[in-house]
């Protein structure tokens, strides 16, 4: 351990006996689960932090041998900036450290990462239950109190990851499917651009009425995708693009929100995208909503 000559005192030893007692052993790693973990190449990665070297070892140890890869700091600052250099894919922290505790590393950890989900797991001596309070209030996704056992951790550790590689697929799925949609416009010179004006003019609008962040952007994520009927129905035009034919104008706001009610993920958008070609006097399409039926989103793209 970089060069120390480490003696393992009673807890450590005991630890050691509680990995054999939980039935814990050494295995050929066989890359099942780098396999099914599909949003890196490389083995998911894990940040350790905690003051005292010696913890970090076995955990490191322990995490060696189910073919993670880890990183490690003593020192919380140290681990921002191995956090904000390497982005790993999940930290383990310790709460009781000098200068930055785990909580307000947590915290920054959390910030760090933006919009990116990184889950963290905080380790802690403590027992009250404020104290895991604190930890969830700080954004933490789990809390184990020593002793605790290597099974709970890990199998925490891998639906934690388990659940950031579903998050990552239905982000890709859903750049896949906004490219989808420009693909209509781009074989028409006088649509180009227009699914992004919408959505830009969509989200002011949304914003000017009191809408809420979260709202206004799925609002113009609806905009940019409202005419994803289109390429449902094979409507990719030429580019001198003649007048959109009548029976294409009434089926591709149901074309498309059928479309996309086969990903979890657009379920908030999808009456929005269904209802942009309805009109408040219950004259439009599909099926003559009026007024305030027609939903908020429906009718703020409709403007836009």
């Amino acid at each position: 351990m970089r060069g120390m000559k480490v003696v393992l005192a009673a807890p450590q030893m005991d630890f050691f006996r509680s990995l054999s007692g939980q039935g814990f052993k050494m295995i050929e790693n066989t890359g099942e689960f780098q396999r099914r973990f599909c949003f890196k190449e490389e083995p998911p990665s894990i940040l350790i932090v905690d003051d005292h070297y010696i913890n970090i070892e076995l955990m490191t140890s322990v995490m060696d041998l189910e073919g993670y890869k880890t990183m490690s700091s003593t020192d919380p600052n140290e681990a921002l900036r191995i956090a904000e250099e390497f982005s790993p894919d999940i930290a383990v922290l310790d709460v009781m450290m000098p200068g930055m505790n785990g909580y307000e590393l947590c915290r920054k950890l959390k910030a760090l990462c933006r919009k990116r989900f990184f889950p963290v797991i905080l380790v802690t001596g403590l027992h009250q239950l404020e104290d895991k309070m604190k930890g969830l209030e700080a954004g933490a996704e789990e809390f184990f109190t020593k002793p605790f056992s290597i099974k709970e951790i890990i199998s925490k550790i891998r639906s934690l990851l388990e659940y950031k590689g579903v998050l990552y697929e239905l982000e890709q799925a859903e750049k896949m499917i906004l490219k989808l949609a420009c693909a209509v416009e781009s074989k028409c010179n006088c649509s180009m651009g227009h699914s992004e004006r919408v959505g830009s003019l969509s989200y002011e609008l949304a914003r000017m009425t009191g809408v809420d962040e979260i709202e206004a952007l799925n609002i113009k994520k609806a905009a940019l995708l409202h005419d994803i009927g289109k390429v449902c129905l094979g409507a990719a035009k030429k580019k001198t693009c003649p007048d959109e034919d009548a029976e294409l104008a009434v089926k591709h706001p149901v074309a498309g929100a059928d479309f996309l009610s086969r990903i979890s993920s657009f379920k908030n958008i999808i009456p929005a995208i269904k209802s942009h070609h309805e009109r408040c006097d219950g004259e439009g399409i599909p099926e003559g909503l009026k007024g305030a039926a027609i939903p908020l989103g429906a009718r703020i793209i409709s403007i836009a």
